[in-house]
């Protein structure tokens, strides 16, 4: 189960095909740390603090001798884009672990998932990417992607561990109103792909359902 990050730093060159004991599934859009994540960590880090291993440099990759980068200014963002992708990797996360769990017991393995679509394998991979920067086409397709309101991706350059934060900017207010003229028609879209993924057997009922009263309670199409 990877992000759009861990295919760009290394998983696009590494793939292959799915077998009997082997499903790859991919999560279009999605950075490798996202907001989910920064959000338990720091329940843990306020609960168990922030050890260190020994000989460890934190905000850097593994293997590096050079010196760890300067902290960044607190409210200020190190990274070249602002940081976090908003799809949600979580939700097929949960749906992922729950295949695995009837795998494990009755034998039926997870559904299959296209790769995202790239233009080149690397490391680094490139993304297939349309117009507005997000991901082109194949992934699971969630609705942050398929019905997007923002561009996410999961690059991102900068100190640190910026290479697994991803990138986030919300589309300016013209061109959403010129993507979807009305609510309905925007919270429609959000459903039809939603309902898709959930039959597909990507994400769970729950997790749907928080995404189309999410696409319910905003803004988006609104006059």
């Amino acid at each position: 189960l990877n992000s759009e990050t861990d295919v760009v730093i290394g998983q696009a060159a590494a793939r292959q095909p799915d077998t009997d004991n082997f499903p790859a599934w991919e999560v279009a859009g999605n950075s490798h740390v996202d907001p989910q994540f920064v959000a338990r960590r720091g329940k843990l880090r306020a609960r168990d603090g922030f050890p260190v291993a020994p000989g460890f440099a934190p905000g850097q990759r593994a293997g590096s001798t050079a010196p760890p980068p300067p902290a960044a200014a607190p409210g200020t963002n190190p990274c070249a884009q602002p940081t976090f992708s908003d799809v949600p990797f979580h939700h097929v996360m949960a749906a992922a672990v729950d295949h695995l769990v009837v795998w494990v017991k009755d034998g039926k393995a997870p559904p299959a998932a296209p790769p995202i679509e790239t233009k080149a394998a690397g490391p680094p991979g490139v993304i297939a990417r349309d117009a507005d920067g997000n991901s082109r086409s194949g992934g699971i397709r969630l609705a942050a992607i398929a019905v997007p309101i923002a561009v996410n991706t999961g690059e991102n350059t900068g100190p640190g561990f910026c290479w697994l934060y991803g990138s986030h900017v919300d589309f300016d207010q013209a061109k959403l109103a010129s993507r979807y003229q009305t609510h309905a028609a925007y919270v429609s879209a959000v459903r039809a792909v939603t309902e898709k993924n959930i039959a597909a057997g990507y994400i769970l009922k729950v997790d749907a359902d928080a995404t189309i009263a999410e696409a319910e309670r905003s803004a988006i199409g609104k006059k």
